[in-house]
């Protein structure tokens, strides 16, 4: 019975109904057994009990997903970029943002006329004043907004990764940048995204470029725009 009150009460539409109730029963089982539970406890306590059992599919789909993302990004050939399709365009009155940038110090350059969601002090703040006024062969740049409509963004096994800023090179070429402190630089996560950027890259045959910038490593972002 309890096993069947979890199977109504706990959504997972990533497997199979017999798949999720053998799922539930052997973690019932487990609990019973290695745990030192009673089935009234967990049946007294099953709201606890579908929660924590939520939690583990949630991590283990996580897992899942990762790993299959790490697969395919395993053969690069069998992605392209097609210009057609998913395409974002920069356009006037086409930016939304929470707050506009308030500093001192003018940031040229910027594609629209307001800055959006940028601190005036911080490690991301030098990094946007270096591509705005003193990095050469920079035609205009943005910066690029997470989960705003019109943001530029590439897919990880997860969610949506936004590069901080797009930049129009004056050479013709796109170029996306990402800028993570030493801090979180080394994560899962960040890995996965820097994966995904030069996948990007890689496979535009050399009309985009990506740069992942750490630690106020400006080195790279000059030798990526040179």
């Amino acid at each position: 019975e309890l096993v069947g009150w979890l199977d109504r009460n706990l959504p997972f539409p990533y497997a199979d109904r017999p798949q999720k109730v053998a799922w539930l029963d052997a973690a019932i089982q487990h609990l019973l057994k290695h745990r030192g539970f009673d089935i009234d406890e967990l049946a007294f306590r099953k709201f606890r009990l579908r929660g924590a059992l939520e939690r583990k599919l949630v991590a283990g789909l996580k897992v899942c997903k990762q790993k299959q993302f790490g697969d395919l990004l395993a053969i690069p050939d069998q992605f392209e970029l097609r210009p057609d399709e998913h395409r974002v365009e920069f356009a006037a009155g086409r930016y939304a943002y929470d707050t506009a940038y308030a500093g001192a110090i003018r940031l040229k350059r910027h594609f629209f006329p307001v800055i959006g969601n940028l601190k005036s002090h911080g490690e991301e703040f030098e990094c946007a004043e270096l591509i705005a006024n003193a990095l050469p062969g920079v035609k205009w740049w943005i910066r690029n907004i997470e989960k705003k409509p019109g943001a530029f963004w590439l897919q990880t096994s997860s969610d949506r990764f936004y590069p901080d800023f797009v930049l129009a090179l004056e050479d013709g070429r796109t170029l996306a940048v990402e800028y993570k402190g030493s801090h979180i630089a080394d994560t899962a996560d960040s890995r996965e995204k820097k994966r995904i950027g030069e996948l990007w890259a890689a496979r535009s045959g050399g009309r985009c470029g990506f740069v992942w910038v750490e630690n106020r490593n400006w080195t790279a972002l000059r030798a990526a725009i040179s």
